[in-house]
Formats: C-alpha cells, structure tokens, sequence
C-alpha cells in the first residue's frame, strides 16, 4: 500500500515531468517585442526599467545553462509545481487528474509566453498555495516563503500592487485566528509595510544594477491624448520633446489612433519613439496630459470606454488579435519553435477559439460567476454556515475587482493578459467555495446518519 508521503512524491514528479515535457515542446518560448528586449538586456547585463528589471537579471542568471530559453524553464516548473501545490492545498490530498487543470488554456497559453504576466501568474498561484497551506500549520519557512513570493509579485510587475495589497491582506486575515478590530489594523498595517519594502528592495536592485531610466509613462499619456482628440474632434500638436521616427509633419498624428492599442500611436505607423530622456520631460508631458483631460472629460472616458469594451470583450465577436491569440512575433532563425512546439501550440490556438466564440475568455462571464459566489457567500452568512474559505474566496473576489477597475485606466491595450488576473482570482475562488460547500454538505450528512443510528 502507497503512504500519503508516497503518493506525494508521485503527484509532484509528475507535475516536474509535465513541466520539462511543455517546456521541450515550446523551447525556448514563446517571444514578443517586449520578452526579445528583455533577452537582450540579460545577454548584455545591462538593464533599464521600461520593464521591471527582475525578469531580465534572472534570465542574465540563467543565461550560461539554459540560453534563450532560461525564462521558460521557470515558468514552466513554478507553474505546474505552483499549481499541484494549490491544488493539494485545497482538496487535501494528491490526485493525479487534478493536474489536468493545468491544460486549461486560459492559463497553459500564458505560461508560455516569455513575459512578466507569466511570472505574475505562477506568483499568485504561489502565494495562493502557501496562504491555504499556513492556515492549517504554520512555520518560519512557509512564512518566508509567503513573504518571498509576496514581493516578487510587486517586483514583477509595479502596478501589480493594486491586487496584490488587498489579496495580501485578505490572506492574513484568513490565516490569522482572531478577527477583532485590533487584529485586523494590525494585519492592515503588515500588508501595507510589505509593500513598502517591495519598493525599498526594488529601489536597491536599481543601484545595485546600475538599472537606466527609460521612462514607459508616455505610453499611456500619448494614445489617451490621441484617444481625447479623436473623441473630440481637435487636434494637438505633439510637443517638440517627443522623438518622431518616421514621421516628418506632427500634424494629424491622432488619425493613427486605434482604441484597440497604443501600438499605432507609439512607434508603428505614427513613427513615434515613446521614450523620453529626461524626469522634465515626463512631467511636462503630465502636464499636457492632466490638461486635455479637465478640457475634454467626456472625450477620455469615451476613449476610455472604447478600450475597456474591447479588453472585458463587450463588443461581441469584434476581438483585437493580442486578446484572441498570444502575442508571438518569431524571428528568422532565432527564438522560434519547433514544428512539433508549432503543432501542440495551434492546436491550444484552436481550443483558445471555441472558448472565445462561447464567451470563455472574455471577463464578463466571469464578472457574472463572482457574483454568484457572492450572493451564496452572502445567503451563508445569512444562516451561520459562513467560515474562513469563504471569507477567502471574498478576498479572491474582490482583489479581482481592484484589478478589472484600474484597467478601465491604465490598460494601454486590449489584450487578454490584463484581464487574465481577475480571472485567475475567480477562478480560485470558484474552486474553493465548491470544495468549502460540498465538504459542508458532507458534514451534514454524516451528521444525520449519526443521529439516526
């Protein structure tokens, strides 16, 4: 007979062997501009922060053993280990099928993508794992862990603190046995300093690695500035700091927007070089932004609602291709896949489609599955059956939440990796409340059967 430590072992071998098998079958991963800049940095050990640096001094790391291919290598084992591990955390036990959990392209198809939305995939899978796991015995390593993965998450992606504070807080709350006023201003005041650290640590890699300011900001500043004037119907004469590549005459550049991405207006057919080279510079630009906001708000959030319809997928079968398939530009010869990798990735491109023409990827289903989950948590609550998972799953919830509502304006795309995260949350929570409620219900049962006996 196999012990529980036995068939541990077996579960998580075989999550390692998925691992290497995806990670042989899609090598050296799947690049876009952003990951191919990334590579570069790492290959040259010389970084800058149009991109959270972390990724790119870990792929400088993993450079001399596994090549171009060193990213992928970590995203595949963190997220099928990641995700036995959560896995086992909530149903208590290591069976295999499980695992096939980890075939669902709403997540597999991310994995593969050499880009920090995988990191910030496999960090709250983690974290997730390790919040359930310290709930039921806790101990230094587990918390180190917590707290590792935690920052991380906040390294790999900046703005990933508005998801990952509330998350963080609900996860302390659910693991903490006293739930009285003190306690919680105390487990407030944890989340709170946790990030602050983030940003104290990130502030030292800086200097550490000579990191070289790039400034990404007018990404976002320049398309919504497009976005007002297209709305409006008036122009703006791009300031004379603004780098134009391929474009002579400044004037009409607006008639390059599309609200689907700020990729027409920042270097492609507008010819627009994004990067500044000065904080001055950036400034002013704010200053121009803050302003063509104040005089036409309803041009901004009409510009605004043009995105947001397309990234929570509001416009019916109309989908910017980013949100439709993964974002891949192969080059000739380099960081290209094999032509089995080409097969298994279009066949997931094929399964990715159905699930877009039944409205499986697109957020607003989802939105409708929270809420849901809520008014069940809400009715619990009603009759004295709410206890800690769904105070958890409330947590999911609504750190998904902060997430769908600040890409209504920061979102500089239409691309399914933003609202990935709220889906994820859901999801999670999803699996928790039916596993909570089916072992209540279970509860139940062997009460009434004991009573009658």
């Amino acid at each position: 007979m196999i012990t529980t430590k036995g068939k541990c072992i077996f579960y998580y071998a075989i999550a390692v062997l998925l691992a290497l098998v995806n990670y042989f079958l899609i090598y050296p991963g799947l690049y876009n501009n952003d990951s191919l800049s990334q590579i570069n940095q790492a290959i040259l050990n010389s970084y800058g922060d149009w991109h959270p640096p972390l990724m790119a001094i870990l792929m400088h790391c993993l450079y001399p053993v596994f090549k171009e291919g060193g990213s992928l290598f970590i995203q595949q084992v963190f997220y099928w280990t990641g995700l036995a591990f959560l896995l086992s955390n909530i149903y208590k036990n290591y069976k295999l099928w499980y695992l096939l959990l980890g075939f669902l392209p709403l997540t597999l198809l991310q994995s593969f993508v050499v880009w920090k939305d995988a990191y910030s995939l496999n960090c709250i899978v983690w974290f997730v794992g390790i919040s359930l796991s310290l709930r039921d015995r806790k101990s230094y390593f587990k918390w180190l862990a917590w707290s590792f993965v935690l920052i991380c998450g906040y390294l790999i992606r900046l703005n990933s603190f508005i998801y990952l504070f509330p998350l963080s807080f609900f996860c302390l709350l659910y693991i903490s046995k006293e739930k009285n006023v003190i306690s919680i201003f105390k487990l407030l005041l944890i989340s709170i300093i946790l990030i602050g650290l983030s940003f104290s640590i990130n502030n030292c890699l800086y200097k550490i690695f000579k990191i070289q300011k790039e400034y990404p900001q007018p990404t976002l500043m320049l398309w919504d500035i497009a976005g007002i004037d297209t709305f409006s119907k008036k122009d703006t004469s791009l300031p004379e700091y603004i780098k134009k590549e391929a474009l002579n005459d400044a004037k009409n550049w607006e008639k390059y927007y599309d609200s689907s991405t700020c990729i027409s207006i920042c270097w492609s057919k507008a010819g627009i070089n994004c990067g500044l080279s000065s904080q001055k510079e950036v400034k002013q630009l704010s200053s121009l932004w803050l302003k063509k906001i104040k005089e036409n708000p309803r041009g901004y959030f009409e510009h605004r609602f043009a995105v947001s319809s397309l990234l929570l997928g509001l416009q019916g079968k109309k989908v910017h291709y980013p949100y439709h398939h993964i974002q891949w530009q192969p080059r000739e010869d380099q960081y290209d896949i094999s032509s089995v990798g080409r097969d298994y990735l279009n066949f997931y491109y094929s399964l990715a489609d159905k699930m877009i023409a039944y409205h499986l990827y697109q957020y607003p289903i989802y939105f409708i599955l929270s809420l849901v989950l809520l008014s069940i948590i809400f009715f619990r609550f009603n009759f004295n059956k709410f206890n800690s998972i769904d105070l958890f799953s409330i947590g999911l919830i609504v750190s998904s939440f902060f997430n769908t509502v600040s890409l209504l304006f920061i979102a500089v795309a239409a691309d399914y990796r933003y609202n990935f995260v709220s889906i994820l949350f859901i999801l999670i929570a999803c699996l928790l409340c039916l596993k909570n409620w089916g072992q209540n219900k279970k509860c139940r049962v062997n009460k009434v059967i004991g009573y009658l006996n």
